[in-house]
């Protein structure tokens, strides 16, 4: 079986070692590079708004990371946002969240690759035999 992996280059290596491991061949192809967009004027108008957000959904442990460094150029204390719901998409995010003290909820509906390879129908295909860990 020939897998390709299309994680961006900085969060396809353990995933790839992994699939490796268990005796799948694995090509990458990064098709799209994660860029934090530059802090600008609107960006500083819209985070002053958080005060008033009851959820925010982190899609990634990049978008976690980088809307912490957001965060602190706007001069926001993390405390002001004792109110949100966070929703993280994947337990990485969940963990890149936890590693701000931030306690999140993941969907029971998973969407990181270590889900969906775990499913039956993948895991049929190569012999199911590794222990996926969330990149």
């Amino acid at each position: 079986m020939l897998l390709i992996n299309t994680r961006p280059s900085d969060r396809a290596a353990g995933l790839t070692q992994q699939l490796q491991a268990a005796q799948v061949s694995v090509l990458e192809l990064p098709l799209l590079e994660l860029h934090a967009m530059p802090y600008s004027n609107e960006l500083f108008g819209l985070y002053q708004q958080l005060e008033q957000v009851q959820i925010i959904v982190v899609v990634s442990p990049t978008a976690a990371q980088i809307g912490m460094q957001y965060l602190q150029q706007a001069g926001i204390k993390l405390s002001v946002l004792a109110q949100v719901h966070w929703v993280a998409v994947g337990k990485a995010t969940e963990q890149a969240l936890a590693n701000y003290g931030i306690h999140s909820h993941v969907p029971e509906v998973e969407t990181s690759e270590c889900s969906f390879l775990a499913r039956r129908r993948w895991s049929s295909i190569y012999d199911g035999s590794f222990t996926c860990q969330q990149y």
